[in-house]
């Protein structure tokens, strides 16, 4: 089998699966494997939450590895190469690594009627073993929710939970309570627990939750937070101050400044010497989160945001507000489930902003899901029903005092990144 052939029969299965959510099948899929796991649980660390948790996984990632420690990363979704969720030493696994990883599990997938995200774990997983066996720490980013999540059947010691809002309500419930009382499930016994400080009625749930699990609670702190200071200029360059000290910080905006923190709250309880990986908040590279790259089709940079629910358009649009002079072109694209209203109205609202909208490549709302945006009427751009049409129309209007912005969905921006290439 080529490595081909072993995606399009990974791409087969379903992305959502059609039985009820159960840890069941992938939690006895790596019984048989690889027995109990709990020998391993302390080098496991889980993050779950709606927005931030990339950042924060992509933040530990580099601590370890600017202290010189071994360090794996599992991530979704990924924006061009599925390589690009499996990760050690900074470094994607390779096709052939993939490729020779599931011939390994395929037995197992087949026996256990894995799902799709179940089937990309257990591929990490199986990958990371060996590093894990000689001491690596392993870091799981939930793919959504926490409670049914592949990521949840594996054992770790350490539970991190990253902001709340709302996202997936489909599948995780309605209310904050509900989303939350999901994610939060991620908690296992005797954990040690790191969070944000929630609203009151959320942070009660997680109380509660950790006093079940026996699990010890740490919540970032107000004082904490206030020993670091943001900066910026207009250039869209982003500082961390601290102790008197500047230091670069490559996640954008205030929002990218508040997860640094946070992650160096988690890092001061997991190494002593914590201010040592200070200057490594310049080394930590998570793609389409307001990031650049030079694009021979516009002959400019062209800006990649891969904001997919309400907080995070209106964190991009703080980021945008960073120099009040710039113009853009931002092209959107919403997935099932995203609310018109909350998405497209900041940017539209946004003088500096000229919108287009286009259909995402994969878990697309229709033309007539987005008629049932309010200001449908009022906006007079254009509507794209391909990515590629879209590109070919920018790249004739797009004016000399313009930058060009994806946003919407990661899917969308990943797409237009290969169609650029």
């Amino acid at each position: 089998m080529q490595l081909k052939d072993a995606l399009e029969e990974i791409n087969r299965i379903p992305q959502i699966p059609n039985y009820i959510p159960s840890l069941e099948r992938i939690e006895s899929a790596i019984q048989h494997l690889y027995g109990d796991l709990r020998t391993y649980a302390k080098q496991m660390i889980t993050i779950a939450g709606t927005n931030g948790k990339g950042s924060v996984a992509k933040s530990l990632e580099t601590f370890f590895l600017e202290s010189g420690q071994d360090c794996a990363l599992f991530t979704s979704p990924h924006l061009i190469r599925i390589n690009e969720r499996i990760r050690f030493a900074g470094k994607e696994i390779t096709d052939e690594e993939f490729l020779h990883h599931y011939m390994q599990v395929r037995p197992a997938v087949r026996d256990y009627q894995l799902s799709h995200f179940e089937i990309l774990c257990i591929i990490a997983l199986d990958y990371f073993m060996p590093k894990i066996k000689m001491g690596a720490t392993c870091i799981w980013e939930v793919g959504m929710g926490g409670r049914w999540d592949a990521t949840n059947s594996i054992p770790h010691d350490t539970s991190i939970l990253c902001p709340i809002g709302y996202d997936h309500q489909k599948y995780l419930g309605n209310t904050l309570e509900e989303i939350a009382a999901n994610k939060f499930d991620i908690v296992q016994e005797g954990n040690q627990v790191f969070s944000v400080r929630y609203p009151e009625s959320l942070q009660a749930l997680l109380e509660k939750k950790c006093q079940v699990q026996g699990a010890s609670l740490h919540t970032i702190d107000e004082d904490w937070i206030q020993s670091f200071q943001y900066d910026y200029n207009e250039n869209y360059e982003f500082f961390l101050r601290y102790d008197g000290n500047t230091y670069p910080n490559s996640l954008s905006g205030k929002r990218g400044f508040e997860n640094l923190v946070y992650a160096y709250f988690i890092w001061s309880h997991l190494q002593d010497k914590w201010q040592k990986q200070l200057s490594a908040s310049s080394k930590i590279q998570w793609p389409h989160r307001f990031s650049s790259r030079y694009s021979e089709v516009f002959q400019d940079m062209v800006y990649f945001s891969g904001d997919h629910n309400v907080q995070g358009i209106h964190s991009l649009v703080e980021i945008l507000n960073c120099n009040p002079q710039q113009k853009w072109l931002v092209l959107m694209a919403l997935t099932e489930g995203r609310d018109p209203n909350g998405m497209f109205d900041p940017i539209f609202d946004n003088p500096n902003c000229e919108l287009l909208l286009c259909q995402s490549p994969f878990r697309a709302q229709t033309l007539e899901d987005y008629k049932r945006w309010r200001n449908w009427e009022a906006w007079n751009g254009k509507y794209f029903a391909s990515a590629k049409e879209a590109i070919l129309y920018m790249k004739e209007v797009k004016q000399a005092d313009q930058r060009v912005l994806i946003c919407g969905s990661l899917y969308l921006t990943g797409h237009i990144d290969e169609i650029l290439r």
